[in-house]
């Protein structure tokens, strides 16, 4: 193949890249729900098709004739697989739910890690009762939500979809809701391809990292012990954060569109933001905020409701 019809064909893979793209910044924006996310993403075999076209009409067609063939394939492929993502029937099958707990005893420190593929998860803080937190899980009977806690460590791990990966079977959305008690600090992971969460730690946050292609957070945090990281790395990003008024904070934001916003004022543009607090080198008790991905939005607000 010579040069020019090499170029040709080098157009492929960045529209495969695009189309992606669009799909995840469509869903953190909230213009494409969660579950039709998961649908969009069980039709990948697309992208095979399209790659097996691309080599038949390259040895078949004149270039020129290829190229138009292949975009003709490319546009009705993607634009069928949009279709069933938006108007496509609701992901059903049997649901399971599992209702966990586990005793706090003298635990000072604990570790929750949510993964799955799509959640809407609601944490927050509160009187357990003596447990060290209460959950309970809903999804996919056929994905086989399990909640597992290792007494020894204090960490408790949720899995909403334990089915094999490599399947890529659409599931719905898994629903997650976790209390965590309120006398302990907490480490909280969640990876997910798509998550719409809200977390309620009100001061009981020692970290929080969420892993996610599309992520829409919500942050209640309250006054910090110690230095509290809160790390958001993915494709589309999108969090409105809340902590205690005279709190200081540092925030970073690094994209292609990266957006701050604090207390109403904004900084927005290609590649970093930041913005810091003039206390937060100094201060003891501080949040560190950062964010990570194709498209981060960050909204900070300080607040006197949101106390520990």
């Amino acid at each position: 193949m010579n040069a020019s019809v090499a170029r040709r064909y080098r157009i492929f893979w960045p529209l495969v890249m695009v189309c992606v793209g669009a799909g995840l910044l469509l869903a953190a924006t909230g213009w494409l729900s969660t579950e039709a996310l998961v649908r969009l993403a069980a039709t990948w075999p697309v992208f095979l098709i399209l790659g097996g076209v691309s080599l038949v009409l390259r040895r078949y067609l004149s270039p020129a004739h290829a190229a138009v063939a292949l975009a003709a394939a490319f546009v009705t492929l993607c634009s069928g697989a949009t279709a069933y993502a938006l108007a496509g029937p609701t992901i059903g099958g049997a649901t399971k739910t599992v209702v966990a707990s586990a005793p706090r005893g003298v635990a000072d420190a604990a570790s929750l890690t949510v993964n799955a593929s799509a959640a809407t998860l609601d944490v927050m803080v509160a009187d357990t009762g003596g447990n060290l937190f209460v959950a309970r899980v809903t999804g996919n009977a056929a994905a086989n939500p399990i909640v597992h806690v290792d007494a020894a460590t204090n960490t408790v791990t949720i899995d909403t979809d334990t089915h094999d990966w490599w399947a890529f079977r659409p599931t719905r959305t898994a629903h997650v809701s976790v209390t965590l008690s309120q006398d302990v600090g907490w480490s909280i992971t969640v990876n997910a391809a798509s998550v719409d969460g809200s977390m309620k730690l009100h001061g009981a946050a020692r970290s929080v990292t969420v892993n996610a292609a599309a992520d829409t957070t919500r942050l209640m945090l309250g006054s910090p012990v110690g230095s509290v990281p809160i790390q958001l790395n993915g494709a589309a990003l999108s969090a409105s954060i809340s902590i205690a008024t005279g709190v200081p904070a540092q925030v970073t934001a690094s994209g292609v569109a990266a957006s701050i916003t604090v207390d109403g004022r904004s900084w927005s543009g290609i590649g970093q933001r930041a913005w810091s607090d003039p206390a937060f080198a100094g201060a003891t008790d501080r949040y560190d905020i950062s964010a990570n991905g194709a498209s981060a939005q960050i909204r900070v607000t300080h607040d006197a409701a949101d106390t520990a």
